[in-house]
């Protein structure tokens, strides 16, 4: 299954277009908006320092680093500003 996930929120910038969103999982999705995952600029998963796993190999810290799937083209790709802001408001 997968969910269609804001950045920002839509109820904070009216922003519903493609550039402000990503495709996640359930689980991802609401990893992405408590601020326990983030993407880099170079589209890669980043998980906050905070988050503990204790089941190696089957939480979130196996995503670190990991590229994310883009869009064929470029112009929909999830906005790198959009992405910064929802880094800075979880101290990425």
């Amino acid at each position: 299954m997968v969910d269609a996930c804001h950045i920002i929120p839509f109820a904070e910038t009216h922003d519903d277009t493609i550039t402000n969103g990503i495709a996640l999982s359930p689980t991802m999705h609401r990893a992405f908006d408590r601020g326990m995952m983030a993407v880099s600029d170079g589209y890669t998963i980043l998980i906050h320092n905070n988050v503990r796993d204790y089941s190696p190999g089957n939480g979130l810290i196996g995503y670190q680093n990991r590229l994310i799937y883009l869009p064929e083209y470029e112009k929909f790709y999830p906005s790198l500003s959009r992405l910064q802001e929802h880094r800075d408001r979880f101290s990425f």
